[in-house]
Order: C-alpha cells, then sequence, then structure tokens
C-alpha cells in the first residue's frame, strides 16, 4: 500500500488515481474531493504510526494552504511542521521510505506558509540518518479539484482580481506535476527538486487572455500579505538530469483543456 497524506485534496486526488495501490489518507477539515476508502486520521495524531506500519511507502501531500496559513498561523505550523515530523518518526519506527511534496514558495516567499513548508523539508533531510527520504517542490500546479491558486479563483469567480500585471509565475498543469511526482517515487533523487516549466508568465497576461474568453472584468486590487512574490521561475535542468523528467504542457492549452471540460 503507497499512503498518499492529503489524500482527498488538489494534488492528492489525482496521485491516488494515478499510482496503482494507492490508498488516500486525509483529516477531511475541508470540504475537498472524497473517497469511499480514505483512512480519515489528523497526521498529528498518534494513531499514524499503525497506518503507516502497515504501508510500504509514504507520499506526504498534507498541509494547511497558504491562505489558511494567514488565518491560523499556529495551526500551518502545527499541521506542516510537528504534522510532517509526527509522519517521519512513524517512518523511521518501521522504517518505510518518504516522499515530502514541498513548494518552491520556499525559495524567496516571506510567509507562514513558506516557512513551515520548509520546516518539513528540513525534518526530512535530518530524517535520511534512519530512513530513505525524497523532496520535490511544486511551482503553481493549476488544473481540476484546484481551489485555491490563482488560477483557480480566476475561473470560477465573476471578476479576474489582479494587483500587478507585471508579477510573474512558473505554471504547472497537474498533469506534469503528478508525472514528476511519480519520477521521483522512481528515482528517489538526493537533491530537493524543482518540478515546474521553466517559464515565468506575467499574471496580466492570464487575466487578459482569461477575461476574453470568459467575458469576465478585470479589477486591481491592494497588496495582500500573501502577494509578496515578484517573480518566480524555476529550471528545467536538474530535473531533466535528476528526475528523467520534462514538463510538456502549455499554459495556454492546458487551460483550454480546462475549459473544454468545466
Amino acid at each position: 500500500m503507497i499512503l498518499i497524506t492529503g489524500g482527498e485534496g488538489f494534488i492528492g486526488s489525482h496521485l491516488v488515481d494515478n499510482i496503482k495501490d494507492a490508498v488516500p489518507l486525509d483529516d477531511r477539515s475541508f470540504n475537498k474531493y472524497k473517497f469511499d476508502n480514505t483512512i480519515v486520521i489528523d497526521i498529528r495524531s498518534k494513531d499514524i504510526y499503525d497506518v503507516v506500519k502497515n504501508s510500504d511507502y509514504i507520499i506526504h501531500c498534507a498541509c494547511r494552504d497558504i491562505r489558511t496559513s494567514i488565518i491560523e498561523p499556529i495551526i500551518d505550523a502545527e499541521v506542516n511542521g510537528i504534522g510532517t515530523l509526527n509522519l517521519l518518526r512513524a517512518c523511521r519506527e518501521y522504517k518505510k521510505d518518504f516522499l515530502y511534496i514541498s513548494s518552491v514558495s520556499v525559495h524567496h516567499e516571506a510567509s507562514h506558509y513558506a516557512i513551515s513548508k520548509q520546516t518539513g523539508e528540513r525534518y526530512t533531510l535530518m530524517y535520511r540518518q534512519w530512513i530513505s527520504t525524497a523532496i520535490v517542490r511544486l511551482s503553481n500546479v493549476f488544473g481540476p479539484r484546484d481551489t485555491e491558486s490563482v488560477i483557480a479563483k480566476w475561473l470560477k469567480n465573476d471578476i479576474i482580481t489582479l494587483i500587478d500585471p507585471n508579477h510573474t509565475r512558473n505554471f504547472t498543469y497537474y498533469k506534469d506535476a503528478i508525472k514528476g511526482i511519480k519520477c521521483a517515487i522512481e528515482y528517489r533523487p538526493s537533491e530537493i527538486e524543482d518540478i515546474g516549466t521553466g517559464i515565468q508568465t506575467k499574471l496580466g497576461d492570464i487575466a487578459n487572455w482569461l477575461s476574453k474568453k470568459l467575458n469576465k472584468p478585470i479589477k486591481t486590487i491592494q497588496q495582500r500579505e500573501i502577494d509578496n512574490v515578484k517573480k518566480r521561475v524555476v529550471t528545467k535542468e536538474k530535473q531533466k538530469k535528476n528526475l528523467k523528467f520534462s514538463p510538456e504542457w502549455d499554459l495556454y492549452i492546458a487551460l483550454e483543456e480546462m475549459l473544454k471540460n468545466k
């Protein structure tokens, strides 16, 4: 059994769909995608030990998202930090391999979320003394079941809100993210690997494209606490070398697919 924590979340649920013998674990603290066979446990609980004991491999996606971290920073720190440590201790107890799904926000973002995700990374690296661990960082993933990304908000809401049209992101379609994670499971990279297209896209360009496609107005809003990253891009060279993986999906082709299947 491959245990997917956060298995009813955006990335976790797609991993469950795409990995043989995967079983989701989730605390169901948010209204998300649901499976009939989900193990409902908080990753901070001691009950996690029995689940890890009966698993062959752990893929750790469970976390509090960046918006929740602003409202509840203590819970963000507990789940993303202590919850990860609890899982790692269980993995050490039963000699289980561990893959940590992190975020490129740890590179330069000033947020509670970035700090808590980086804490999870540091714990994961430390536990290499005792078990096999690997870390991948995802970059602005979007796709079906996504509710939190800027693209998800723009697709759902009646108005496209924009802080600065010149801010950039490295958007990654969920199909590429899942493929990259599966490569990490196979190759167990020793270095922390970023997964992304390596292409910077201006938020204003996507906003204008979606505005025309969906006939939605664009409204400029004031910068919020989470809007402190002006530019984001990852390099493709390392993931190609260490994961034997290269992203395939163009941003706008992916958006067209999403709109077609909406």
